[in-house]
């Protein structure tokens, strides 16, 4: 699989991830209940926020009403962030060519990088 597909068939993922969310536990049709443009690499929901990894860096998102998802804040990032995972108070952004960034979420309206 060559890397165009890859990253592509990965964004896809990603957005698909970000854009739907089911209305129950056992639905049977996923019906999208909200919708945020933009290029996402990976996201990671945790309460009332989405983590998203994006080209530049790190974007949190607000999700507390799913109809209306709203970006809160941006962490730019050196390199390309591809993956993010959220553990407690801290996100780990793995980057392709900026290693991997630890960044604060302890406060998801303004987060800092903490390594």
């Amino acid at each position: 699989m060559n890397h165009a597909f890859r990253r592509a068939l990965s964004m896809l993922r990603a957005t698909a991830a970000l854009l739907v969310l089911l209305t129950g536990a056992h639905a049977q049709q996923v019906d999208p209940v909200g919708w945020i443009g933009g290029s996402f690499n990976d996201v990671h929901v945790q309460g009332d926020y989405a983590y998203v990894a994006v080209p530049a860096g790190l974007v949190v998102l607000d999700v507390s009403t799913p109809s209306e998802p709203r970006e809160s804040t941006r962490v730019f990032l050196p390199g390309y962030a591809r993956r993010v995972v959220v553990s407690g108070s801290l996100a780990y952004v793995a980057n392709e060519t900026g290693g991997l960034r630890v960044v604060d979420v302890s406060n998801p309206l303004n987060p800092q990088q903490a390594g």
